[in-house]
């Protein structure tokens, strides 16, 4: 798992150029990593948030460039060392890492389902609950985009969304309707194995009814869709 990640982070850089970091009264001297849990109005349930900072953070003055990593129960500790080593042998410019993730892996499974997709799932599916989406994006762009800026020495134009299978097609649905949107929080996208068959590739349609406001100048990465 550590290699795959390895190999997703250094594509993480071919889009991230450039930049320097978060401060949070909340995080201890020394201390690299930060949590806290979060009540959005907008999905109506709790998030567990984990931030990664980079070495020197506390000491540097600088801005960082920040990720938010989607199914943090999973990938958030891999990630967030993998990014750390790679950025300490001068691999990887150093980055805010911003997990979000669930209670437990137990209600990941289906709430990552809620709030990873748009519309709701078709009955072949066998989704619980689904078609989320627009609510977990206003999440993550109205609510916890304002906390973390506010907490820590972000850079504004290197804010990254990466996400995987379902998450992967959650980043590219965030793509396109940020395309279409006067403003937008996040600016460069990474899609891992997105699951591009969902709703019977409901998202290619979503790209032929965005394919103007797609002219506008966006970093995005897709790996080895599906």
């Amino acid at each position: 798992m550590k290699g795959t990640f390895a190999y997703l982070i250094i594509s993480f850089f071919l889009i991230l150029m450039g930049c320097q970091s978060p401060k949070a009264d909340s995080v201890e001297k020394g201390s690299l990593i930060d949590s806290f849990k979060m009540t959005s109005v907008n999905v109506k349930d709790d998030f567990n948030i984990k931030v990664s900072l980079p070495e020197g953070y506390g000491t540097s003055g600088n801005i960082y460039p920040v990720i938010f990593l989607l199914d943090a129960n999973l990938y958030f500790d891999t990630f967030a060392q993998a990014l750390r080593d790679y950025a300490n042998v001068g691999l990887a410019p150093q980055a805010v890492l911003v997990g979000i993730g669930y209670k437990d892996i137990p209600a990941m499974d289906s709430l990552r389902q809620r709030d990873y997709t748009y519309p709701i799932a078709k009955a072949e599916y066998e989704m619980s609950t689904s078609g989320g989406a627009d609510q977990f994006l206003s999440f993550i762009e109205k609510e916890l985009y304002g906390r973390i800026s506010k907490s820590y020495r972000i850079d504004s134009t290197n804010v990254v969304l990466y996400g995987h299978s379902l998450g992967g097609y959650f980043t590219l649905y965030s793509f396109l309707k940020g395309a279409s949107a006067p403003v937008s929080k996040i600016n460069k996208f990474i899609a891992a194995s997105p699951s591009l068959h969902y709703n019977d590739y409901y998202l290619l349609s979503l790209t032929k009814q965005y394919q103007k406001s797609l002219l506008i100048p966006r970093k995005f990465i897709s790996l080895m869709g599906n």
